[in-house]
């Protein structure tokens, strides 16, 4: 029923399109983000746990690790709470699943942390050199682009400073550049794929807070993308310092964030 909308998620949106096309490092790990998403599904949800499906998990994880780590950092938790909202929709007894639910919930954040944790230790990097990478990097792009920089407060790796910087991060991510911030041809595509998306967010929220609610509720996936997009987004706005590099750096994301979009909508008006 919502062919036609995945179609422009996956397919059709300019900036997926062009970063997402050709013999390009984005193609690949753009590609294999989404075969693992394919393959999880078919194994964790459908049960279909069979050798094929399995190998193409690990080979597409592969690829993803090997050329965009933090990629595959964002997103592998987002799996691991996937599994376990799934594990618990499954309990059929309302006062276990009730109780299920916080317990399975804290589970799955402890296993995500542990997992992020392996990680790093297989990198051979702290948390406080990845706070000092950003910066450098950022640094760096917005020297060298200084045309289409955009300005972010620094971030110390404090939880004071997370907060802060958080909201700033996904709302660049997602939604910038505006369209007055516009200094070129390129940067005006650029807006009004975000002008889009501002349209959409504001169709899904209008309506309030209990009727999101109720769409989450009857749609689980639809906090497991939201999740991938909001850490993702946090990542490449921090780091990305100019709207240049952010168009191609967000491209993982933003099918993600369209066919949430269009799912919540669709939700929406069948609860």
């Amino acid at each position: 029923k919502l062919k036609k909308e995945f179609a422009i998620a996956c397919l059709f949106f300019p900036s997926v399109f062009f970063w997402g096309s050709g013999i390009l490092k984005d193609t690949i790990t753009l590609t294999s983000l989404g075969w693992v998403f394919y393959f999880s599904h078919k194994i964790f949800i459908l049960k279909k746990i069979t050798p094929k499906n399995i190998l193409s998990i690990v080979f597409f994880s592969f690829l993803i690790i090997s050329i965009k780590f933090y990629i595959f950092l964002s997103f592998s938790p987002v799996l691991v709470l996937w599994f376990f909202l799934e594990l618990k929709h499954k309990i059929k007894n309302k006062l276990i699943r009730a109780i299920a639910g916080p317990t399975l919930l804290i589970i799955g954040i402890f296993v995500a942390l542990y997992t992020i944790n392996i990680y790093f230790e297989q990198a051979n990097t702290s948390y406080d050199e990845l706070v000092e990478l950003s910066e450098y990097q950022k640094s760096a792009l917005e020297s060298t682009q200084s045309g289409s920089k955009y300005e972010i407060e620094s971030f110390d790796g404090s939880i004071g400073s997370f907060l802060t910087i958080l909201p700033q991060s996904v709302i660049i991510s997602l939604y910038r550049p505006f369209i007055w911030e516009v200094r070129n041809p390129f940067m005006l595509l650029s807006a009004l794929e975000c002008s889009y998306l501002i349209f959409l967010t504001f169709i899904g929220f209008k309506n309030g807070l209990s009727s999101f609610l109720k769409a989450f509720n009857n749609y689980r996936i639809l906090l497991p993308i939201l999740l991938f997009t909001l850490f993702f987004a946090f990542g490449v706005g921090l780091t990305s310092g100019n709207f240049g590099t952010l168009v191609r750096y967000r491209i993982p994301i933003q099918p993600f964030f369209l066919a949430f979009l269009f799912l919540l909508n669709y939700k929406k008006k069948s609860v």
